[in-house]
């Protein structure tokens, strides 16, 4: 169910993350926080050692832990030790709770390195986008201009904004004769481009 929801995120593009992190990083991260903040609430209220749980231990001498100060401590724990900021980390008072501790934290060392590792590739294709925009130049080409001569070894890659290229072949004969056109977000020239692989875009 969690990856199907994740999945549909994806689907909607880019686009999402213009405002922000990626909508399945954000979703992920939280749910994972909140999975790991029930666990301490369970082991704090159900398990059989309530007395030495974790969040039961900061209860004043002879009184008990409203909902609300179970629910903060809960969510503090399960968030700061999932951040790693070796304050507040879980400290474990009990077996189940050195158990699950000892799971959540290798769980979380797996998801900080997921999440930076998404990170880094966001900036290096914005780097690698910025740098593809910065090498290309525009060019206007009158009518009835020939761009690549026949048997010309081609330069440059050409990516078409406006307008239509007629792409011209010979026949045996050595008649021309229009055999396609090109019309805008094509592009031509890539073949000997990317054979020769000294030309510029």
């Amino acid at each position: 169910m969690v990856t199907s929801f994740l999945e549909s995120f994806a689907s909607r593009g880019d686009h999402l993350g213009r405002f922000g992190p990626p909508p399945p990083l954000t979703s992920g991260t939280s749910f994972y926080v909140h999975f790991a903040f029930c666990i301490y609430y369970f082991l704090a209220v159900v398990n059989p050692y309530q007395e030495r749980a974790q969040i039961n231990s900061i209860k004043p001498d002879g009184g008990e832990l409203d909902l609300y100060t179970r629910y903060g401590s809960a969510i503090y724990w399960s968030l700061t030790t999932f951040t790693i900021v070796r304050y507040g980390n879980l400290h474990a008072e009990n077996a189940i709770e050195k158990l699950f501790s000892s799971i959540y934290k290798l769980l979380s060392f797996f998801v900080v390195a997921y999440i930076v590792g998404n990170i880094s590739n966001l900036v290096l294709e914005g780097i690698s986008i910025k740098e593809f925009v910065a090498d290309m130049t525009s060019e206007y080409i009158p009518p009835r201009e020939d761009v690549i001569l026949n048997n010309e070894e081609p330069e440059y890659l050409y990516l078409i904004n406006s307008g239509e290229v007629d792409k011209i072949e010979c026949d045996p004969a050595g008649k021309e004769q229009v055999s396609g056109v090109l019309h805008p977000n094509d592009m031509f020239g890539e073949v000997g481009f990317t054979v020769y692989g000294f030309g510029k875009i």
